[in-house]
């Protein structure tokens, strides 16, 4: 069976966060604070023409691929800071098989108010 991912192609970074709301100094409204958990080295996952088929219309279908060596601290609904955007995990597929070097794929979907 094929790797899906080789070492080397986890080229970018994944800053994997939580969402803390906490006061303004300045006028006492809340504000949204992203506090680091842990930081992974990933790399994007290209679907194929049939996967794209088979997503279309469902809530994966504005998702992004990215792939992680396996590691269970990855939740559903956890922030994801990844190539400039800021994501909310949608779904995880854990690769929990005995292999040596085990890769896990997680759906991001674009959190409203990047930019």
């Amino acid at each position: 069976m094929a790797q899906l991912f080789k070492p080397s192609d986890l080229i970018h970074t994944a800053t994997f966060e939580t969402y803390k709301t906490t006061p303004n100094p300045i006028n006492g409204n809340p504000k949204k604070d992203y506090q680091t958990l842990f930081v992974k080295k990933a790399g994007t996952k290209r679907r194929s023409m049939s996967q794209q088929y088979q997503i279309a219309g469902t809530t994966f279908s504005d998702t992004v691929l990215i792939g992680v060596r396996h590691d269970e601290r990855i939740v559903k609904g956890m922030g994801v800071f990844y190539r400039g955007l800021h994501y909310k995990v949608e779904d995880v597929s854990f690769d929990d098989t005995n292999n040596y070097i085990t890769y896990d794929l997680i759906s991001l979907k674009v959190v409203s108010g990047n930019g």
